[in-house]
């Protein structure tokens, strides 16, 4: 079980890459099923003081994806050259890396982590630590949270009382998230309107307690969480915010290494990704005989898609968007959403799976070798969004580093620059001011 959850970790931090999966969704809709994959691209998103509301940048334009498109797949050897110059500078990091964090966990390190993760979790029961609890849950398996023995494990009850009690709107979020993705009734619901009332400034903050009432039959109350969906400000998913407390905790908590750390931190929040099927199973069933349900479901993906910090959830904004339209009757509409998403996912993976890989690869390397890098990476998407923040990041780091290892002066690694990591055209106002 130790090594399973361990590759299960990795799995989740070498992160498949999210922009393939967003054009998964949109195949899947536009045949009728519903996504059950969550994609993980190790893409990084906002950090700051749970609740702040976050202005993440646009989606791509029409515009602006063809340009990212057209420009991927005009110039393969370009893109190729710019791959193997990139893959250069991760071993080149994953040096300093090395250099930088000369403390190794013990071998066999697998069995060692484990052993540091049960004693975080022995030292937080009974420490009345809502976070700390959040951070055993999030990195205990998932079998193990049904756990009714408060001696052995933090317990879900434990955890959904002390957040509802708490105020925070972080760690409501999370009760809320653990409640949805349960495969069986929460085992708090009755705070459940507590947990909302923390975090009613988030549209997916009442999505998920819509996907609680409508896992309970109750199909009106659902509407009405939805409904409070679409007037919601802001859409957030906290996933920064839980990368930074896993690392913390685990910091304070434990002897385990910092890129370790990082791997752990990441992986955590990935599995921690709301069940985004959920939303758009409900709408798409609901929508299709009630308008009032097109409308909310209408307002909440454009709400999402426009402010929500991941380009996952942008997404399945389109999704959710493009299936309202067509359930309201509005099918030209919905063709040009369809486009729209077309060309955002063509965008995000301008360059080809070798480059967007090699870049994923490039960010997490970097990060793994300095705490600073890390927050810094984590400021930038906070200021303007998961794709422009990362590019801002990479603007910010690999002249630098290609300098250290000798690559600056590459054939092709001025284009390769020019060409996949300055911003795009005309894809809004914190594109344009990114960086730092």
């Amino acid at each position: 079980m130790v090594a399973s959850r361990r590759a299960s970790r990795r799995a989740f931090v070498w992160m498949t890459i999210l922009g393939l999966l967003i054009g998964l969704t949109f195949i899947w809709l536009r045949h009728g099923a519903a996504p059950a994959v969550k994609p993980s691209d190790g893409a990084l998103l906002p950090i700051g003081d749970a609740g702040t509301t976050r202005h993440a940048a646009p989606a791509a334009t029409p515009a602006s994806g063809h340009r990212a498109a057209s420009t991927g797949s005009s110039d393969s050897k370009t893109a190729r050259k710019c791959a193997q110059t990139v893959n250069d500078a991760v071993e080149f990091a994953k040096m300093e890396q090395s250099a930088a964090n000369p403390v190794q966990a013990p071998e066999p390190k697998d069995k060692w982590l484990h052993t540091e993760l049960d004693n975080l979790g022995r030292n937080t029961i009974g420490s009345g630590n809502p976070e700390l609890l959040l951070t055993t849950l999030l990195l205990d398996p998932p079998e193990t949270r049904s756990s009714s023995d408060p001696s052995v494990r933090p317990t879900l009850p434990d955890f959904g009382a002390r957040a509802a009690s708490s105020g925070s709107p972080l760690l409501a979020w999370h009760a809320l998230r653990i409640c949805a993705d349960a495969k069986q009734p929460c085992p708090f619901a009755d705070p459940e309107q507590s947990l909302l009332q923390a975090d009613r400034q988030n549209a997916d903050a009442w999505a998920l307690v819509a996907t609680l009432r409508y896992q309970r039959g109750d199909v009106a109350g659902a509407l009405s969480a939805m409904q409070g969906a679409a007037s919601a400000p802001t859409s957030i998913w906290y996933w920064t915010e839980t990368i930074a407390l896993v690392e913390r905790a685990l910091a304070t908590g434990t002897a385990i290494p910092y890129p370790d750390r990082v791997e752990e931190a990441f992986g955590a929040a990935a599995a921690a990704l709301p069940p985004e099927s959920s939303p758009l199973k409900m709408c798409r069933v609901e929508s299709a005989t009630s308008r009032a349900w097109g409308e909310a479901c209408l307002a909440f993906g454009t709400l999402e898609g426009e402010h929500n910090e991941t380009e996952m959830a942008q997404g399945i904004a389109y999704a959710i968007r493009e299936q309202a339209l067509r359930a309201l009757g509005d099918t030209e509409s919905a063709a040009k959403v369809a486009a729209e998403h077309a060309l955002f996912t063509a965008g995000r993976t301008a360059g080809g799976l070798e480059l967007t890989t090699s870049k994923a690869e490039l960010r997490y390397a970097l990060i793994a070798t300095d705490p600073a890098r890390l927050h810094a990476c984590l400021s930038d998407v906070q200021q303007s969004g998961e794709n422009t923040g990362a590019r801002a990041f990479l603007r910010q780091e690999l002249p630098p580093l290609l300098e250290r290892a000798g690559l600056l002066d590459r054939d092709g690694t001025q284009e390769c620059f020019a060409q996949f990591f300055e911003p795009p055209a005309a894809v809004g106002t914190h594109a344009a001011t990114a960086g730092r």
